[in-house]
């Protein structure tokens, strides 16, 4: 269901990264508790293609459990603050409103160019 909204690129390394926990018999919670902020950080126009990249700071729990439902990561009651940064594309020429998630990051990663896919 997330094919559509994502990009080739990235929808590839997100289902190989759900095939490799299910590979190990493993399975991730993730809730995200509160939303601190989101800002846009950049905005242009390549093109047709809207582009932006948007920072969100969200608190969140993230646990792994094993097939018996054991976690063996995290803590289920211990928040984590995570900063990520999502680059979501659009063709302004589309009559389909959804934007595409084409990158995500964190703010130490290095910025590769976004996928055009």
């Amino acid at each position: 269901s997330l094919r559509p909204l994502l990009s080739t690129a990235l929808y590839g390394g997100f289902a190989a990264a759900v095939q490799d926990r299910d590979d190990a018999g493993l399975y991730q919670d993730t809730a995200v508790s509160r939303f601190i902020d989101a800002q846009i950080v950049a905005a242009d126009l390549d093109d047709h293609d809207a582009v932006v990249t948007i920072q969100f700071i969200t608190e969140q729990i993230k646990i792994t459990r094993d097939a018996e439902g054991t976690i063996v990561d995290g803590d289920p009651d211990a928040t984590e603050t995570i900063t990520d940064i999502w680059t979501f594309r659009r063709n302004t020429r589309s009559n389909d409103p959804n934007w595409q998630l084409t990158q995500t990051r964190t703010p130490d990663d290095d910025v590769p160019e976004p996928s055009n896919d």
